[in-house]
C-alpha cells in the first residue's frame, strides 16, 4: 500500500466556522478606558443631530463646536490645514469611501470624541491623528499608511496616532496600521514628568500592524493596556515603556520580521529618534507586566524591571490566542463596521456550518469515546477535526460535532501498542499509521487520542487542514502576583495570572482565553471538576490560570488527551513522526533501533538525494529518527538527511526516503580519509579545544557572577533615598558617572580639587576638597551629613599619573601620587564606613587599573597605587591625552562614558568583587603567572611607548 494513495481516503472535511462569528471572540463596542473611567462611557456625538459632508470645506465647518454631533465622511478629501474636531463629536467614515490626505486630524483640549471607520494616509511632518490635553477618545476601526520606505525622516517623521499632554482614558481599536515608521506614541517629550505624570490611560486592543518601523506603541509616564494585536514585520522595536511608564501586555501575537516584541530599556532606538546621538537617546527605563500569555514567535523581549500595573480595573474580553491572527485580519480597519449589528437588531443567521458526513450536537453525557462506538469512527479523529471540543471528557452540550467516515475499528488495550497492535490485526506499521496519523508509529504507552482506532480506510474522501500545536508552549506564568480577595480558598497561591469568572463563563471560553489545558487548570483549582468543569465554576470568585512551574509536583500528571499530536494536513506530510509531550516528564515516544551503513554525502542543485516523492520538513530531528522514519513506518532501503538552501540565512531540513540513490547527485566524500579530510579533522579537533577554553571561561564568569558579585548587603537598595559619594567627580570617568546617577535621580555628591566644567543637575552636589588632606575630608563630609545626609555608596575613582621613570619623578610628586592613589582612599572609608556599618548597608567601589597588573618602567609609580577593585583598561581621558595622541600608541580605546556605565550598573546591581573593562582586560590578570621572560617581554613593550612620550 503506497502512502499517497492511503492519505487521500483517511480524514472528513473540517470545515470552518462562518467569519463573522470569530469577531463574537471580542467587543465590537467601546471597551477599554473609553468606557471604564471616572468621567463616564465615550459616546461621541449620540443624541446630536447626523450630517453627511463630501468636501473639505464642509467637513471643517462640520466638526466645529461642542455641541453632540454626528457627522459622517463621503468620499476623499485633502485638507489644506489640520481638522480641529471640536468636543462631543462622533466623525465616520461612510463604507470604504471616507479617505482624509493633504493634513491629519488634531482634538485639541476636546473631550468625547469618537473618529471611525476613516482612512488616513500620506500625511507629511504631522501625525494622522493628535490627541492633546483631551480625555474620552475612541480611535476606532480605521487605516493609517504611507511610505515606510522613505525612511523615518519623510512621510514617517511623526506618528499615526499620538497622544500627548496629558490626555487621558482613551481607546485604540480595530485599527489596520501599515507601512509606516512611528506608529503611536503616548507622551511626546521625557521632559513633561509633570504634567503627563498620572494621565495617559490608554487601551490598544485587536488592532493589526504590518510593515512598521518602531512605536507599536511607545509610552512615557502613563498606563497602557495592550491585549489581542497582531503585529507583523515591525522592523525595529514594537512596545516600548520608558521614562516610568507602564504597560500590560497580554494575548499578543508577533509575527514575521519583528526583531523586538517588548522593551523597558530606555534607550530610544536611532530608528526611533536620535535627537541628541546617533546611538539614540537615553531616558529612564519603563515597566512591564505580562498577563494572559503572548505568542512572541521570533521576536526578541527585554523586559528590565516590572511594575505593579498587574491587572486593568475594567472588564474586557479576551480572544484565544491562536485566533488573534484570524480576528484582527477580519474586524481591523475600515468598512468593517458594519459587519456586526448594533444592539437591539438583528442580522439573517450565516449558513450552516457544512459537514460531508454525519453532524452531531454533542449532549451533556458525550466523549469522544462513547460517539466512537456510537458511529464507528475514530475517537481521535473526532477530536482532531473538531476545535471546539476542549476536551474528550468534558464536552459543552449543544455544540455540532463533524464525524469523520465510518471505518472499522479496534479498541485499545491497557497494554497495547501500535507495534502490537498492527501485528495483531495483520497489518504493517506504516499501513497502520497510514490510518492513524495521529500515532508515532512507536512503542507508545498510551494512545493520547483515545482508545477507538481505525483499522481499514475511511469510505469518503475529502481533505481537511490542522492547525499543529506548538509543544513549547508555557501554560505557566514567570512569577507569583499577589492573591487577589476574591480568590478561590483552595486554589494554588503560586500563580501568575487570575482570572474572575463572570456569569455566562464556561470552561471552555475561560480555558480559551489564556491557552490552557483542563488537567492544568484542575490541577491548580482543586474545586473545579474535571468531568464537570463549568458547573464549578463560581461567577465573581477567580481561579488560577497561570501557575507557576513550582506550584505542582513533578508528579503532576499530563493529561488524558493532548493536542500536541502528528498528523497529516491534505497531501502534505506535518511533522508526521514527533514525539508526543507530557506537560512535564520525558516523552512517551520511543525510537525502534535502526542499523544502517553510511554511504557518503551528496550535493545536489535541484533535486532530492534520493528518487521517490516520500519526504518530510524535519526542523532539528536526528539522523537516527530518520532512519526510524523511512526504515520502519514507510520500509524504504535509503534514508538521507537533506539540507535546502534558500538563501545565507534561511534554509529547510528535510527527511528523505527512497530505494534508488539520485543518479544526477554529486558524492562529497570517499570512504577512504584524503588530505582534505584530515586536515578538517585537525580543524574539528583544534575548534574543539578552542571550544573547551570558551566554554571553562563561561563557567568561570558565571561562578564570578554567583558567589563574587553577590550583594552582601543586608538591606535592600532604594534608589530614591541612596546619596552617592564620587572622588574625582569634575573630570573624565567621574564627571560620566555623576550624570549617569543624576539622571537616574539619584542624588549624588562630588568630591574634587576642580569645579565641574558644566553645571550639575538639582540632585548633584560638588564640593571643593582635597582627598590627601584627612582634615580636609573630614569637613566636607561634616558639610555633607549637615546639608544632605549619610552617603551609602562610596566610588573612590580620583587619581592622577605622572607617566615619567622613577628617576624622573620628584620626591613631593611621588608622595601626591600615593596620597591621591592609595591613601586617600584609606581616609575616604575611614570617614564614610562608621555610618554605613551603623546603618548594615552601603557599598565601596575602588576604582583601579589594570596598570597594576602590568608595572611598566615608565609607569613604576602609577602602578603600585592602582590595584583596587574596578579594573578599566586605557580610557580615554584627559590623564592620557598626550600619550594616546601619539603615533606609537595602537592599542585599544574605551571612552569614559562606556567605563562610567558599566560602573554604575555595577552599584545599581549591588555586585561586589573585581569588575574588568573591557571585559576580556581580566586575563591580564593572570600576567603574574605567566613565565617571567614573557612578562619581561610584554612589559618591555608597553614601556617602548611610554618612553617616548609623557601623560
Amino acid at each position: 500500500m503506497k502512502l499517497s494513495s492511503v492519505l487521500c481516503g483517511v480524514f472528513a472535511t473540517l470545515t470552518v466556522a462562518f467569519p463573522k462569528e470569530y469577531l463574537g471572540l471580542a467587543t465590537w463596542g467601546v471597551e477599554g478606558y473609553a468606557k471604564d473611567n471616572p468621567i463616564g462611557i465615550t459616546t461621541g456625538g449620540k443624541g446630536g443631530k447626523t450630517v453627511t459632508v463630501t468636501t473639505a470645506e464642509e467637513l471643517v465647518a462640520a466638526v466645529k463646536g461642542t455641541e453632540p454631533k454626528i457627522v459622517k465622511l463621503k468620499g476623499k478629501v485633502t485638507l489644506p490645514s489640520r481638522l480641529k474636531v471640536g468636543s462631543n463629536t462622533s466623525l465616520i467614515g461612510v463604507g470604504l469611501t471616507a479617505h482624509i490626505t493633504g493634513a491629519g486630524v488634531d482634538v485639541y483640549h476636546g473631550d468625547n470624541v469618537i473618529l471611525q471607520n476613516l482612512k488616513i494616509t500620506h500625511i507629511l511632518d504631522n501625525d494622522c491623528i493628535t490627541i492633546r490635553n483631551s480625555t474620552r477618545v475612541w480611535v476606532d476601526h480605521n487605516e493609517f499608511a504611507s511610505d515606510i520606505n522613505q525612511g523615518p525622516d519623510h512621510y514617517a517623521s511623526d506618528g499615526q496616532v499620538d497622544i500627548i499632554r496629558a490626555s487621558d482614558w482613551i481607546t485604540v481599536s480595530w485599527n489596520y496600521f501599515h507601512d509606516h515608521w512611528k506608529s503611536s506614541l503616548v507622551g511626546n517629550d521625557a521632559t513633561f514628568r509633570d504634567l503627563d505624570f498620572g494621565h495617559l490611560h490608554v487601551t490598544y486592543h485587536h488592532n493589526y500592524w504590518r510593515n512598521m518601523g518602531t512605536r507599536g506603541p511607545a509610552g512615557r509616564f502613563g498606563h497602557q493596556h495592550i491585549y489581542n494585536n497582531l503585529y507583523e514585520d515591525f522592523l525595529y522595536q514594537a512596545i516600548h515603556s520608558r521614562s516610568d511608564n507602564q504597560v500590560l501586555v497580554e494575548g499578543n501575537v508577533f509575527r514575521g520580521n519583528t526583531s523586538e516584541a517588548l522593551s523597558t530599556y530606555g534607550l530610544v532606538i536611532p530608528m526611533d529618534s536620535p535627537n541628541t546621538c546617533t546611538c539614540g537617546d537615553e531616558e529612564l527605563d519603563g515597566y512591564a507586566n505580562l498577563g494572559a500569555k503572548n505568542d512572541w514567535g521570533k521576536a526578541g523581549v527585554n523586559i528590565t524591571q516590572k511594575g505593579n500595573f498587574y491587572k486593568a480595573d475594567y472588564k474586557y474580553k479576551l480572544t484565544p490566542l491562536k485566533l488573534v491572527p484570524t480576528v484582527a485580519k477580519l474586524g481591523a480597519g475600515v468598512g468593517r463596521i458594519w459587519i456586526l449589528p448594533e444592539k437591539g437588531k438583528t442580522q439573517p443567521p450565516p449558513p450552516p456550518v457544512a459537514c460531508l458526513s454525519h453532524l452531531h450536537v454533542s449532549t451533556a453525557n458525550d466523549t469522544c469515546e462513547s460517539l466512537a462506538l456510537e458511529y464507528s469512527v475514530s475517537s481521535a479523529e473526532i477530536f482532531i477535526n473538531n476545535p471546539d471540543i476542549l476536551h474528550c471528557d468534558d464536552m459543552v452540550e449543544d455544540v455540532p460535532i463533524c464525524l469523520p467516515f465510518q471505518c472499522n475499528t479496534y479498541q485499545v488495550k491497557e497494554n497495547d501498542t501500535c507495534v502490537s497492535v498492527s501485528e495483531s490485526l495483520g497489518i504493517t506499521i506504516k499501513d497502520f499509521i497510514s490510518l492513524n496519523p495521529w500515532s508515532s508509529g512507536g512503542a507508545y504507552k498510551d494512545f493520547p487520542f483515545g482508545k477507538l482506532v481505525c483499522t481499514t480506510p475511511s469510505d469518503g474522501h475529502y481533505n481537511r487542514t490542522i492547525n499543529k500545536s506548538d509543544p513549547a508552549d508555557s501554560n505557566y506564568a514567570d512569577e507569583v502576583v499577589p492573591r487577589p480577595e476574591n480568590a478561590d480558598p483552595v486554589s494554588n497561591p503560586e500563580c501568575g495570572r487570575w482570572y474572575t469568572v463572570e456569569e455566562g463563563d464556561d470552561c471552555r471560553s475561560v480555558l480559551g482565553q489564556h491557552d490552557m489545558s483542563l488537567s492544568l487548570f484542575t490541577a491548580a483549582n482543586p474545586s473545579v471538576s474535571a468531568s464537570n468543569c463549568t458547573m464549578s465554576l463560581i461567577p465573581g470568585q477567580a481561579y488560577c490560570v497561570g501557575p507557576t512551574k513550582n506550584a505542582l509536583p513533578e508528579s503532576y500528571p499530563p493529561p488524558a488527551y493532548s493536542r500536541h499530536g502528528c498528523y497529516f494536513s491534505g497531501n502534505q506530510i506535518q511533522d508526521f513522526y514527533r514525539p508526543t509531550l507530557a506537560l512535564s516528564g520525558p516523552s512517551s515516544y520511543e525510537l525502534l533501533a535502526v542499523e544502517y551503513a553510511n554511504v557518503g554525502g551528496f550535493e545536489s542543485k535541484e533535486e532530492y538525494v534520493l528518487l521517490g516523492k516520500d519526504y518530510m520538513e524535519w526542523g532539528n530531528s536526528t539522523l537516527e529518527e530518520c532512519a526510524n522514519f523511512c526504515t520502519v513506518a514507510l520500509e524504504t532501503d535509503y534514508f538521507a538527511l537533506q539540507t535546502k538552501y534558500y538563501s545565507p540565512l534561511e534554509q529547510d531540513n528535510f527527511c528523505i526516503c527512497g530505494n534508488q540513490l539520485n543518479p544526477s547527485i554529486k558524492k562529497l566524500r570517499i570512504e577512504e580519509e584524503s588530505a582534505d579530510e584530515k586536515g578538517d579533522n585537525l580543524l574539528k579537533f583544534l575548534l574543539g579545544v578552542i571550544s573547551t577554553i570558551s566554554i571553562c571561561f563561561i563557567i568561570n564568569k558565571i561562578l564570578n557572577r554567583i558567589i563574587v558579585y553577590t550583594s552582601s548587603t543586608a538591606q535592600p537598595w532604594d534608589w530614591s533615598k541612596e546619596i552617592v559619594l564620587i572622588t574625582g567627580g569634575s573630570g573624565g570617568i567621574g564627571s560620566e558617572m555623576v550624570n549617569k546617577f543624576s539622571r537616574r535621580n539619584i542624588t549624588v555628591v562630588s568630591f574634587d580639587i576642580h569645579p565641574p566644567k558644566s553645571t550639575l543637575s538639582t540632585n548633584a552636589h560638588f564640593y571643593k576638597v582635597d582627598v590627601t588632606s584627612p582634615h580636609s575630608i573630614d569637613e566636607a563630609m561634616e558639610q555633607v551629613r549637615r546639608e544632605i545626609g549619610d552617603p551609602t555608596v562610596l566610588i573612590n575613582n580620583a587619581g592622577i599619573a605622572l607617566g615619567k621613570d622613577i628617576l624622573a619623578c620628584t620626591a613631593d610628586q611621588i608622595k601626591q601620587m600615593v596620597e591621591v592613589n592609595l591613601l586617600a582612599h584609606f581616609w575616604l572609608v575611614q570617614a564614610l564606613l562608621p555610618s554605613m556599618i551603623k546603618q548594615k548597608h552601603g557599598h565601596v567601589v575602588t576604582i583601579a587599573s589594570v596598570a597594576s597588573f602590568i608595572t611598566i618602567a615608565s609607569n613604576i609609580d602609577y602602578s603600585c597605587t592602582k590595584a583596587g577593585i574596578v579594573f578599566p583598561y586605557w580610557v580615554r581621558t584627559l590623564l592620557i591625552q598626550n600619550l594616546t595622541t601619539h603615533s606609537t600608541f595602537r592599542d585599544p580605546l574605551q571612552e569614559p562614558k562606556e567605563a562610567a556605565e558599566a560602573i554604575v550598573d555595577h552599584v545599581l546591581k549591588g555586585r561586589r568583587g573585581d569588575l574588568f573593562l573591557p571585559g576580556y582586560a581580566g586575563l591580564l590578570s593572570g600576567i603574574r603567572g605567566f613565565p617571567a621572560w614573557m612578562q619581561e617581554t610584554i612589559r618591555d613593550s608597553k614601556a617602548n611607548v611610554l618612553r617616548e612620550t609623557s601623560f
